[in-house]
């Protein structure tokens, strides 16, 4: 989680390096970075409150809720697309 709010956050590390900004600064962008994706995801498990008071009681309701976002990362579930051979066999060389 570190790594991807260090890797999501503008902060120059070699600037930080040369003392040309803080480390309050970077500190400071860090966790308004981490706040903004903490805020985004209760936002999210509000809405989902909202629609259904008990949405959260039943045992794949986590589940339903990332499905769609890794929907969205790769779009297409074609093996051929993704550069996957549809059968477990090894391509031929000849």
């Amino acid at each position: 989680m570190f790594a991807a709010c260090v890797a999501r956050t503008d902060i120059d590390l070699l600037a930080l390096e040369r003392d040309d900004i803080t480390v309050s600064n970077a500190v400071s962008a860090m966790i308004n970075t981490m706040d903004e994706y903490a805020n985004y995801g209760l936002h999210q498990f509000l809405d989902k409150l909202d629609e259904d008071k008990h949405f959260f009681t039943h045992h794949t309701s986590f589940l339903s809720m990332f499905i769609p976002l890794f929907k969205l990362l790769n779009p297409t579930d074609d093996a051929e697309s993704s550069g996957v051979p549809a059968s477990d066999e090894p391509e031929s060389l000849d």
